[in-house]
């Protein structure tokens, strides 16, 4: 279990399904209100949500200032803002002048909308879910993603995409396993299916190192769907 007051390093928290209520299971927060804007807190524990944020950014961004300035006891303060995914570029990037002068615990359930930038500052931290749902979230997606090779409709290829790159399921074993239920397939060729394992071979390391993960899994649908193009009947 993950407890917050033992963190003493910029961390980014990662939740598929955005619970955090783990983090806060001992935590009573008090509602806080200045220049606008809401926020909680819990001795030196400060906690904001984006929206607020969103809708009041100029405010909370002069706060945030002025609290990072006071160099008395405030020094082991710990900011956490909730959904940090949902600002924008330009305003992720803003707080990057802050991260070396306070402890900041990001929470997100959409790791590929924070700026690459921004990473370099955080150790990342995935909470876990039960290997049931792990299981039963894997074999939804694994029919999602089969279906997807015979499906004509580009948006439907990338939301299936979309959901298995924030899913937080390995993705090394979701290729492997994927390619050989394809090669298992009796009625497809032999050539294709050497094919098939090359794809899925350069697709992985391809994914492996890219930070463009979600192109990646697009381009490996697309690519499957069109060698297998002959085989739909099967699938």
């Amino acid at each position: 279990m993950i407890k917050l007051s033992r963190i003493v390093v910029n961390t980014l928290i990662y939740s598929y399904n955005n619970n955090f209520s783990q983090l806060f299971k001992d935590i009573e927060f008090k509602k806080r209100e200045i220049n606008k804007f809401e926020y909680e807190t819990h001795n030196n524990i400060f906690y904001f949500e984006t929206l607020e944020i969103k809708k009041y950014f100029d405010e909370f961004f002069r706060f945030l200032k002025e609290l990072i300035n006071i160099e008395s006891i405030h020094m082991n303060e710990i900011i956490i803002i909730k959904d940090f995914h949902e600002l924008n570029t330009i305003q992720q990037n803003i707080f990057k002048s802050f991260f070396n002068k306070r402890v900041f615990i990001l929470l997100t359930s959409k790791y590929s909308m924070i700026n690459r930038n921004i990473l370099s500052y955080f150790v990342t931290l995935r909470l876990p879910r039960t290997p049931e749902k792990d299981n039963n979230l894997k074999e939804l997606l694994f029919d999602k993603f089969l279906k997807c090779i015979v499906e004509k409709d580009i948006e439907k290829k990338k939301d299936v995409c979309y959901q298995l790159q924030q899913s937080g399921i390995d993705m090394n074993e979701f290729f492997r396993d994927m390619c050989s239920h394809i090669i298992s397939n009796l009625v497809i060729t032999i050539s294709v299916k050497i094919k098939i394992i090359r794809i899925f071979e350069e697709y992985e390391r391809y994914y492996q190192k890219s930070y463009k993960d979600l192109i990646v899994l697009e381009g490996l649908l697309i690519k499957i769907s069109y060698e297998l193009k002959y085989f739909i009947h099967c699938l």
